[in-house]
This record gives structure tokens, C-alpha cells and sequence, in this order.
């Protein structure tokens, strides 16, 4: 049994060699290269091919037209197992992620698997030729063509439709398709181009959900707790109100980012996920906040006496800093790295830590300082000024001669023998 399935192994690759075909080589700079080879039969509607691509990139994935919007894209990931590769035929709407699109029947064939670092695809499409969105010229000398790998991150999934991140490179290329005509079966790999020409190549990655988790870092590591410093540490009331709002400026062009990244994604196109229902939700509450914090201030100024807006914004305050804290963690889980939360969370902890210790020292010495203001204090404090004054005047006069007062004492009546 084994001898014979070696057998069809090397005959298959024998057979392979003879298949028309046109291939596309991406280098991959001293690691495993990018390859697509396809191959068009003339006896059927279908397409076979041939893709690899480095298996430490979290995704690989072919694209039939010269742009993402409206092309079809045969994409591959790690099996659950990581034993394997999961095959994915989507359609793309857009410069976003493609969804997966049911009715393009592929089959993942022999070959189909991890080898040397490489996920291989091996498989043939039976309706590739035209899609709802778009067709493959098969009779073109030079088909437009996309190519892209995912980030590093660890993907393993057997759904077809499991979130991709950001491609981390991509390009386009044209094949040869007229040349890839004739007997139908799997193309074989090879190491350089053959019927396909590269046009562009572009090194990429996620960059606005890149700005949206450094600036709201920077914003509820930093600048918030900063604030909460200059007010309740410092008591410096307008320093407070400057960082508070550089921190909301900051915070609202880090939504934005993350508005926009969001639209590149399946799972997050409805804003449906904890992370963005908690982000939108502090994200107006730091507008009340501000709006708030100014009402009281102005009405303050003008009246010297505290307002009942002040309970509200230093416990909404509090409310916003937690809960933003809490949401960073979501989010490291929501782009897949959620061995990130943990440095994250003892970083948060920390910055709590810091500032409890440093607001308990504040308030202890505002005891201290309270109870030494009483009128009792001042009262002991008085007396013992004025006894010591006496003192040193008496000394003052017993240095410069001078007798102090002296009184007769009364007679005891007390007489001699």
C-alpha cells in the first residue's frame, strides 16, 4: 500500500511537468518564495493550480483582477491542527477583507498541506471562470493578477470564514493564460517566472489599527492618570483641565483611526464586538466629561462655592479611566494577540498603584494639616508663643544684671528657741 501511494506521488510529479502552465515566483528574500501556477483546460470549465507561500505568515492568498474590489481570491491559512491548510475561495467588495463566498465549489487536492516551511495548496476549481463580480479571461497573454501574505500572527482555523488580518505585502502581476491552455491537471512549482510578469510589489500592514492601539495607550497610560496628578496631587486646576483635554483630543483622532480600521474587517464592519461598543461608549463619555468639568469651573469661578456637578465628573472620571483600561485588553484580544493583555494589565495596575499610594499620601497630609489649623491648635500654638516669649525675656534680663522683681515671703509665724 505504501509503495503504491509513493509510486503515484512521483508519477503525479512526472505527470505535473507536462501540464500547460504559466507561474508567478514572488522571492521571499531568504525565505521561502510566493508561488502561483495555473493551469486552464481546454476540456472543461475548470482551473487547476499550484500555491505556496511561507507558512510563518499567518495567510497566503491569489487574486483573479488587477484590484481587490470585485476579485476573487483563493486564499489559504493553518488548519486548526496546525497540521494542515484550510482553503478559502472569497470574493473581495472592496480594500477590505474578502468574505467568503459559497458558491465557488474548490477542491483542495493531492499535495495539499505544510512542507518545509511552506503552505501548499494544491487544488482545482470547477466555476473560477466567472463569478458574480467579474471573469478570467482565459484567452489573455496577460491576465491581471493580485498576490498578498497576512502578518505574522499564528492563524489557525478550519472555518471558511475566519478573520484574516491585514496583508503585511502584496502585488500585482499578469499571467499568460493562452500559454496554460491544453490538458487539464495540477501545475507544478517552480522557481522562477514562466508566463508571468511582476508589476508592482508593495510592503503594507495594519497601520491605522496600528495608530488606534498606540495613541489610546498614550492617552489612559499617560495622560489621563497625568491629569488626575496635576488636580489631585498638584492641585493645579487649569494644568488639570490643559492635559484632560489633550488627552480627549488625542482620544478622538484614536477613535478615528479605529472607525476606520474597523471597516477593513468582517467581524467589525457592524461594530458589533465588546471592544467597540465599550470604545464608542467612553468615547462620549469623555466628551460629557469635558463638557462637564468646564460647567463646573466657569460656575466656580463666579460663585466660589462647589457645584453638584463635581461628585458626578470625579466619579464618571474614574468610571472612564477603568473602563478604558479594561477595553485596551479586549482590543489586544481582538487582533488576535491576546498574550499581549498580560504586560499590558501589570502596566495598568501599576500606573492604579502609583497613583492610590500617591492620593493617600496626599490625603494623610491634609489630615495632619486640617487638625494643626483647629482651633484648639491655634489656641495651644498662641499660648505656647506668648510663654515662650516670657521665657526668653526673662533670660534676656538675667544676662544684662538686672535683679528680677522679689517679693518678701509671708511670716509663718514661726520663732526662735
Amino acid at each position: 500500500m505504501t509503495i503504491s501511494i509513493v509510486l503515484l506521488f512521483f508519477s503525479s510529479i512526472a505527470f505535473a511537468a507536462t501540464i500547460p502552465s504559466s507561474t508567478f515566483v514572488q522571492s521571499g528574500n531568504g525565505g521561502p518564495n510566493f508561488t502561483f501556477s495555473i493551469n486552464v483546460p481546454d476540456e472543461s470549465n475548470d482551473l487547476y493550480f499550484h500555491l505556496s507561500g511561507p507558512s510563518g505568515n499567518s495567510w497566503i492568498a491569489i487574486g483573479f483582477g488587477k484590484q481587490m474590489k470585485n476579485a476573487l481570491i483563493l486564499l489559504a491559512y493553518k488548519s486548526s491542527n496546525g497540521k494542515n491548510v484550510t482553503l478559502s475561495p472569497r470574493v473581495a467588495s472592496g480594500h477590505s477583507e474578502p468574505s467568503y463566498d459559497s458558491s465557488l465549489r474548490v477542491t483542495a487536492l493531492l499535495g495539499t498541506g505544510l512542507q518545509d516551511n511552506l503552505m501548499v495548496v494544491n487544488g482545482r476549481c470547477s466555476n473560477c471562470r466567472e463569478w458574480k463580480e467579474g471573469s478570467l479571461d482565459v484567452t489573455s497573454t496577460a491576465q491581471s493578477m493580485i498576490w498578498a501574505v497576512g502578518p505574522d500572527n499564528d492563524l489557525q482555523s478550519n472555518s471558511m470564514t475566519a478573520g484574516i488580518q491585514r496583508h503585511d505585502a502584496f502585488g500585482i502581476f499578469t499571467m499568460d493564460l493562452k500559454a496554460a491552455t491544453g490538458e487539464g491537471g495540477i501545475p507544478a512549482s517552480a522557481n522562477s517566472n514562466d508566463g508571468a510578469t511582476s508589476l508592482e510589489v508593495s510592503s503594507d500592514g495594519d497601520k491605522k489599527t496600528a495608530l488606534h492601539g498606540a495613541l489610546m495607550l498614550a492617552v489612559f497610560i499617560i495622560i489621563f492618570p497625568l491629569g488626575v496628578f496635576c488636580l489631585r496631587i498638584m492641585e493645579k486646576v487649569m494644568l488639570h483641565w490643559i492635559v484632560q483635554s489633550l488627552a480627549i483630543v488625542i482620544g478622538l483622532a484614536a477613535a478615528a483611526f479605529g472607525i476606520a480600521s474597523s471597516l477593513q474587517f468582517n467581524k467589525t464592519k457592524g461594530f458589533g464586538t465588546a471592544h467597540q461598543i465599550i470604545g464608542l461608549l467612553v468615547t462620549g463619555a469623555t466628551l460629557l466629561q469635558l463638557g462637564g468639568g468646564w460647567t463646573h469651573h466657569i460656575i466656580y469661578k463666579r460663585t466660589k462655592h462647589t457645584t453638584p456637578l463635581a461628585i458626578p465628573h470625579r466619579i464618571l472620571g474614574t468610571i472612564i479611566i477603568f473602563l478604558g483600561w479594561i477595553n485596551g485588553g479586549l482590543g489586544f484580544s481582538l487582533i488576535g494577540k491576546p498574550l499581549r493583555s498580560i504586560p499590558y494589565a501589570i502596566v495598568c495596575v501599576l500606573v492604579a498603584a502609583f497613583l492610590a499610594v500617591a492620593l493617600f499620601l496626599k490625603r494623610r497630609s491634609k489630615k495632619r494639616r486640617a487638625v494643626y489649623e483647629t482651633p484648639a491648635a491655634q489656641n495651644f500654638r498662641e499660648g505656647w508663643e506668648a510663654g515662650s516669649s516670657t521665657t526668653e525675656s526673662n533670660i534676656e534680663l538675667a544676662q544684662s544684671g538686672a535683679a528680677p522683681g522679689y517679693s518678701q515671703p509671708p511670716h509663718l509665724g514661726v520663732g526662735r528657741r
